[in-house]
């Protein structure tokens, strides 16, 4: 069965519309990153979950996206510059954070996923 891959080209279009608004938009844009990537990512997980040709391999992706959240702050590096001398964050505690944030949301994604599949009605 042929894997669909557009729930991923669609994260990743968004993934680089979040961090090009995140690095024109100043401080209002490093408040897309923090939120608006993790709600990106469990729908984007839902849309993975509830399709059936990734089966097992789709809870590789909590994991890829936990990095591509710690790797959004890496490349704003001016925003997470700012966010770390503001709030004496430690780098290893940034990235801790981040990871944690885009892999939760994630997995968030993926158990609701599993929940509207079991909750469907079986199909002949």
């Amino acid at each position: 069965m042929q894997k669909n891959w557009k729930p991923i080209m669609i994260y990743l279009a968004l993934w680089l519309c979040v961090l090009g608004i995140t690095y024109f938009g100043g401080l209002q844009g490093l408040n897309v990153l923090i939120y608006g990537l993790p709600v990106v990512s469990v729908a984007v997980s839902v849309m993975i979950g509830c399709d059936d040709s990734w089966q097992t391999q789709k809870w590789y992706f909590p994991p890829v996206f936990g990095v591509m959240y710690l790797l959004a702050f890496y490349i704003i590096f001016e925003a997470a510059d700012g966010f770390m001398f503001a709030s004496r964050v430690s780098l290893g505690q940034l990235a801790l954070r981040g990871f944690l944030t885009g892999a939760v949301s994630s997995a968030a994604g993926m158990l609701l996923s599993n929940t509207i599949i079991n909750t469907r009605p079986n199909r002949l």
